[in-house]
């Protein structure tokens, strides 16, 4: 008799909230999500339907004053969102990393790049066997963060490695920036790896090779990996399973090959037919008509009836459930109910 495992990370109900003059943003409304170890998920959704919102919010960075007002983050059980925050700092860079969005603004342009690195390994004291932050100065050490700098750098692609940590970010390029972020991300060897929009801005070739960094960290060191993207395309080549996102909910979750090729809910098909496809028919691409809806306007019920196809009365009235189907599919439309 086999017992099934518990995911790695396990978020129910989770809500994240923006007050605003126009009143309260949804940001994030009742998601529920898990992560198993060494799975790669990839996060789908048009830009404002509340991924990197949930992102920060797992690691509770959420800007003021956004708050979460509902929901849990169980990493391995244990509720972060109920941890004080001394205890959230250990968790942060540890056990679970992010890769931000947009590097040259996260990297700081007074620090060199090798320095940034290097302290992420004293904060959770990698080198000195403690978890303090506090650590003075000693040859050896200094010594030996420097070689570890040198190694992640290295093992992030960066070419002549003892040079380029001396350099500050605006002397590198932006596929080098963000494999520097990446080094700063896995140096603390954490659990869970929470990327952004790893890509964005980046052509086709740097893009293909950060991917091929990820897939080979997740395969290397076992590393669980929340890939959040717009791109679908993207998701489907890197990732295991994929959850959809429409304004702040999760309306499909399931195997990235189920989802591909047959694609439950309207949205997640409205997706799959904007993307151009290589010696197909000649068609027009079928964009989804309107626009993610406004947050602090969401329309009753179900929150893409308006732009659905396959829309009815009943689509506007009361909330709609996550239905299991059963292939272990989740869903949340009515045509499943």
């Amino acid at each position: 008799m086999t017992t099934e495992r518990k995911p790695l990370l396990e978020i129910r109900s989770l809500t994240t909230v923006f007050p605003t003059r126009r009143g309260l943003v949804r940001a994030v409304s009742g998601l529920d999500l898990t992560l198993a170890r060494g799975e790669l998920l990839g996060l789908v959704g048009e830009s404002g339907c509340g991924k990197s919102v949930s992102m920060l919010s797992i690691l509770r960075l959420v800007s003021h004053p956004g708050r979460i007002v509902a929901g849990e983050v169980l990493l391995e059980g244990q509720d972060l969102l109920r941890l004080p925050i001394h205890a959230m700092r250990q968790v942060r860079g540890r056990q679970i990393s992010m890769i931000f969005q947009d590097p040259m603004t996260t990297l700081n342009p007074a620090f060199r790049v090798g320095d940034q690195i290097a302290e992420s390994l004293r904060i959770h004291g990698m080198l000195n066997g403690s978890g303090s932050s506090i650590w003075p100065f000693n040859r050896g050490r200094a010594e030996a963060e420097r070689k570890r700098v040198v190694e992640l750098l290295d093992e992030v692609g960066i070419a002549v490695p003892w040079e380029a940590r001396k350099r500050y970010p605006h002397e590198f390029s932006g596929g080098m920036q963000q494999r520097a972020l990446i080094a700063i991300a896995v140096s603390c060897h954490p659990k869970i790896l929470l990327a952004d929009e790893p890509t964005t801005a980046l052509d086709v070739t740097i893009q293909a090779q950060i991917m091929d960094l990820l897939r080979r960290l997740n395969q290397e060191h076992g590393t669980s990996v929340i890939l959040v993207t717009h791109n679908l395309a993207l998701a489907a080549t890197f990732c295991q399973n994929i959850a959809v996102m429409y304004a702040g909910r999760l309306v499909e979750k399931g195997s990235t090959d189920a989802v591909i090729e047959d694609p439950r809910h309207p949205y997640t098909r409205g997706l799959l037919e904007c993307i151009p496809k290589i010696g197909a028919t000649r068609q027009p691409l079928q964009p989804i008509p309107g626009n993610v809806p406004d947050l602090a306007e969401l329309p009753p019920g179900c929150a893409f009836h308006p732009r659905c196809k396959k829309a009815q009365d009943a689509c506007q009235e009361g909330e709609i459930p996550l239905v299991t189907l059963e292939d272990g599919r989740q869903v949340r439309c009515l045509l499943y109910v």
